[in-house]
């Protein structure tokens, strides 16, 4: 052990004697906790300093010139490991590399390397530049950049041009200064502008301008830049300051005061400051989405993947190819009944109706055949498709198959059916209730551009399928998707299963959807908290969420930096009807946000929302003799919501028509009930009749007296009118939606 602490020491005096260094100048400090590898190929030319450095220098010189310095950690390599065919790298000598393996680092004068910088062989660092923090520098850098990242990149100069020649003047002779033409150079091939036009910044700037540089610097992927802490980052050090302040300057021609330099220490504050030197901004003009005139014409996004499950991508072609096949075996103008599950067959077969003008019908493919069989009895479809599987269920002739799917043929029939008429969805996705929901594809196709519109999507999305499609909000998704060229990612996995978000995190989603219980579930399951980078929106409809869970995760998606949009609709709507800004779901928790676009909407006289577009269904239908009905809506949608508008144009609902009970004389909505209540004790759900109104809660703690005299005392209504009841568990329809008539009133 002696001996090898007496060798240790050798070596460390030795690494510290001048006369062992190719050259050592004045005022050359290496700290004792550093490490060169060979000294007589490093070559410190004056006033530089190294600190827990380590210097492998063994294959070429390591040169720093004058006033040149590192922080802690700076690391170097001269050489590379080599691979040769047949041989262990590890028993390669130096001899055995090729000639180009190694090469010399050279670091120009007044240079300036940030905390763990990496340099590799062969790098030239150009005078002037300072290098930031935790950068791997693999190619040269030119003179007076400002360079940060891994790998390291150029995001700026250290001055702007005018000020290096006068820099250069002053410092060096005349014979050793950098030529303009050098100099211009740089900042063409960075800019890709003449250094010296003065024009060049008097252009209209986006706020987007002005972020992308905190991007480039800080290489911000998590977060929103608006409440970045960039001194927090690891990007930041004095070097990483003046990045960002060297792409400011230059990016908007400006050259910021010295107090302006230390004051910019975040994105408002910026804002500010840009501002007092003429430096405005302007809202980016969205990009104009083009929608093809024909509902679901996917000539110009043949190739782009329409469905992705685990194992298997269907291109857009592919559907094309389906639906020609089955226009040679079902009759236009003829009903289908789609029992729908989240499977390839069914979303084509859906298509392929739609594509070849067969009114279809989607309902649950998890109903008992019986409840089918009577549903097929009002309306005599003349084709059902459904699952292979399930074909023996079903009496009929199969005349095709799509994928998993096979088409039955039931009966031929002649009844007449509107030539307008294109979907039929139930009023209830849960019950599965025989009475539907006429809609266009007038309807369909508005409503999908609309969302696709405010949604801001594109062909680079990728959905993951957390709804059913018999549900109007799941058959939305696709749809909207679909208009653009997206990818639908297909699963039947339940979002509770960890399946699910394996598949999202493999597959990159994009977006996922939910109805309030979902999101229930989410909070729970802490979904944002989870490792998938690629989730980046979120979106909620099918009923209310608590003003609680809108702050959570409008909170969390801001902390992560994504978005929430919070929606409503109805399936009368086609679904949707209006949205929240993710800007606003903070400010506004509980409203449902502003009319999408090409929707109008109005209070009436006695406080109903009333929703006007081309997204108004026609009516409904009870049996086959309703299919050949005419509009009776006029696109006029009475949408039995209470509602109220606030002076910024934005709309809340206060409760449903329907769920408004008399209670002696006094008008009491039991929505709003149910909020007011559920601030104290926890969620609870009413049902009453004039008169009488009866309050369940699944808490076994919560006190009925207690509950019932804070509702009297705040209603100013005798207690007498209210009940009280613990309930199990509520019931809940599969869409996440309180089913309130099986709850007794007494």
């Amino acid at each position: 052990m002696e001996l090898i602490q007496v060798l240790k020491k050798i070596l460390k005096i030795g690494m510290f004697n001048p006369k062992n260094y190719g050259f050592y100048g004045e005022r050359v400090g290496i700290s004792s906790d550093s490490i060169v590898s060979k000294p007589a190929n490093v070559y410190l030319y004056g006033n530089n300093g190294l600190k827990k450095a380590v210097v492998l220098s063994n294959s070429g010189k390591f040169v720093m010139k004058k006033n040149s310095g590192a922080s802690y950690g700076l690391r170097v390599s001269t050489g590379n490991h080599a691979r040769i065919v047949g041989v262990p790298y590890r028993v390669i000598t130096d001899k055995d590399k090729p000639s180009n393996m190694g090469g010399d680092v050279v670091i120009e004068e007044d240079v300036w390397i940030g905390m763990n910088v990496v340099i590799t062989s062969g790098v030239t660092i150009g005078r002037g530049s300072n290098i930031g923090a935790g950068s791997v520098i693999r190619n040269n850098v030119p003179p007076y950049s400002v360079v940060i990242g891994n790998p390291a990149k150029v995001v700026g100069f250290t001055f702007n041009p005018s000020q290096i020649i006068e820099h250069e003047r002053i410092l060096y002779p005349e014979s050793e200064r950098i030529p303009k033409e050098i100099l211009e150079k740089n900042y063409n091939d960075f800019y890709g502008i003449t250094c010296f036009d003065k024009t060049r910044n008097k252009g209209k700037y986006t706020l987007e301008d002005y972020k992308s540089i905190f991007t480039d610097v800080f290489n911000i992927t998590n977060q929103p830049i608006e409440t970045y802490e960039y001194k927090l980052s690891e990007g930041w050090d004095s070097v990483g300051h003046m990045s960002l302040i060297a792409a400011i300057e230059n990016r908007f021609g400006i050259s910021l005061k010295t107090e302006d330099f230390l004051r910019f220490h975040s994105y408002n504050v910026g804002l500010e400051i840009l501002s007092g030197y003429g430096i405005s901004f302007q809202e980016r003009e969205k990009e104009k989405i083009e929608f093809p005139d024909v509902f679901f014409d996917f000539s110009n996004f043949q190739d782009n993947i329409a469905i992705q499950t685990k194992d298997r991508k269907i291109t857009y072609k592919d559907i094309d190819d389906n639906v020609l096949i089955m226009s040679k075996i079902i009759r236009k103008g003829r009903i289908a009944f789609l029992l729908a599950k989240n499977s390839i067959g069914s979303i084509v077969s859906y298509i392929g109706c739609i594509k070849n003008n067969v009114p279809v019908a989607i309902l649950d493919a998890h109903k008992d055949s019986d409840f089918i069989g009577q549903i097929i009895n009002l309306y005599h479809p003349e084709y059902i498709i459904l699952p292979s599987d399930d074909v023996a269920k079903y009496s009929g002739k199969v005349i095709g198959g799509i994928y998993d799917y096979v088409i039955v043929k039931l009966e031929s029939t002649n009844y007449s059916v509107s030539d307008k008429l294109a979907l039929l969805l139930t009023t209830s996705g849960s019950t599965g209730s025989p009475k539907f929901v006429r809609l266009t594809k007038k309807n369909i196709q508005s409503n999908a551009e609309s969302i696709a519109r405010y949604l801001e999507l594109s062909s680079d999305e990728r959905p993951i399928t957390s709804l059913p499609m018999y549900y109007s909000y799941g058959i939305s998704v696709i749809n909207s998707h679909f208009v653009v060229g997206a990818t639908i990612i297909l699963t039947e996995e339940s979002v509770v299963s960890p399946d699910f978000w394996n598949l999202a995190k493999e597959q990159k989603a994009t977006s996922v959807s939910g109805v309030p219980y979902t999101y229930d579930m989410f909070k729970q399951m802490r979904v944002l908290d989870m490792d998938i980078p690629s989730l980046r929106t979120y979106t909620q409809a099918g009923g209310k969420m608590s003003k609680e869970n809108v702050a959570y995760f409008a909170d969390k998606c801001m902390e992560k930096g994504k978005r929430l949009v919070v929606m409503y609709g109805q399936t009368e709507a086609s679904p949707r009807i209006s949205y929240l800004p993710f800007e606003k779901v903070s400010e506004k928790p509980d409203s449902i946000g502003v009319p999408i676009p090409g929707v109008e909407l109005s209070i009436s006289e006695d406080g109903e929302l009333v929703c006007k577009g081309d997204n108004v269904f026609q009516g409904y239908a009870e049996s086959f003799e309703d299919l050949d009905k005419s509009d009776e809506q006029h696109g006029v949608l009475y949408t039995g919501d209470m509602a109220r508008k606030d002076n910024d144009g934005f709309y809340y609902i206060i409760g449903r028509k329907k769920r408004f009970v008399k209670v002696y004389g006094n008008r009491i909505g039991l929505d709003e009930l149910e909020q007011l209540i559920s601030k104290k004790f926890g969620k609870v759900v009413c049902v009453g009749i004039d008169d009488h109104v009866t309050i369940y809660s699944e808490n076994k703690n919560v006190s009925g007296n207690d509950l019932i005299s804070y509702v009297s005392d705040k209603m100013k209504i005798n207690s007498i009118a209210f009940s009280f009841r613990h309930i199990q568990s509520f019931p809940y329809s599969e869409t996440g939606k309180i089913i309130y008539k099986n709850l007794s009133v007494k």
